[in-house]
């Protein structure tokens, strides 16, 4: 960004490299990137799949785009879209009830062979709670998330208020998928590899317990970075954004 020329949200700034292109043509270039002014233009960015169809369609969309094309998704993506709080919530539900299937799964053919009813409800109980608090913390790892790429993004010279960063997260929370998704394959491991342990020399059974029980935060560890890489992507793509009613 050039720094003898003042800016602030409504500012126009080229979305390549910063430069303020506040008075130029814009049919023309920017002097500094030779990107084309237009492209700049907040009428440029048209929508992510979601924020244009918010349904469970633009749900599927947005994830495939996110798998193939994400810095084309994220340079079209709207900045403070309302349809960005309905993904977040979608996306991190999506993602609890992915780790907590295999848990379910077990639970229910747990309780199920007991031929009480009042265990299956319980356990039905148990499981829902366990999906708020999954659900709850995904959420609050997303708002820690966004308020660590304003303050990094700020400290680098970039322009990630709050709207921006918001967008951010919410376009790459079906992210967090992978995460549910990887943390249900480590809950399906376990069982096996606990009777793998079994078979150790009892000086290294606690060690090989653990290393049993290890799968599924390993898989949501795994997972997280699949978020992290997206949001990385969407900060590069985003942080010259431009959205603000210029006056």
């Amino acid at each position: 960004m050039n720094p003898d020329r003042e800016s602030s949200d409504a500012t126009l700034l080229c979305e390549g490299c910063g430069y303020v292109l506040e008075g130029l043509d814009a049919g023309g270039a920017c002097p500094e990137c030779g990107r084309p002014i237009v492209e700049s233009l907040p009428g440029a960015r048209t929508g992510s799949p979601f924020q244009n169809d918010p349904t469970w369609r633009g749900f599927i969309r947005q994830c495939v785009m996110l798998i193939r094309e994400p810095g084309r998704l994220f340079a079209r993506a709207r900045i403070g879209h309302s349809a960005d709080a309905p993904l977040l919530f979608r996306s991190v539900a999506v993602a609890s009830i992915a780790a907590l299937a295999p848990l379910c799964g077990f639970a229910l053919a747990a309780a199920g062979r007991s031929s009480r009813e009042h265990d299956i409800i319980a356990v039905l109980m148990f499981l829902f709670s366990l999906w708020g608090v999954l659900t709850v913390l995904l959420l609050v790892l997303t708002t820690i998330e966004r308020i660590g790429i304003t303050f990094f993004a700020n400290r680098r010279g970039w322009r990630v208020p709050p709207p921006v960063a918001r967008t951010i997260c919410a376009n790459a929370a079906p992210g967090w998928i992978a995460a549910g998704v990887l943390c249900g394959i480590g809950v399906c491991a376990v069982p096996a590899m606990l009777r793998v342990a079994r078979d150790v020399p009892l000086p290294w059974r606690t060690t090989a317990d653990a290393a049993a029980a290890s799968p599924p935060l390993l898989g949501f560890i795994a997972g997280m970075i699949v978020f992290e890489m997206l949001v990385y992507v969407g900060v590069r793509r985003c942080r010259y954004a431009n959205w603000a009613a210029r006056p």
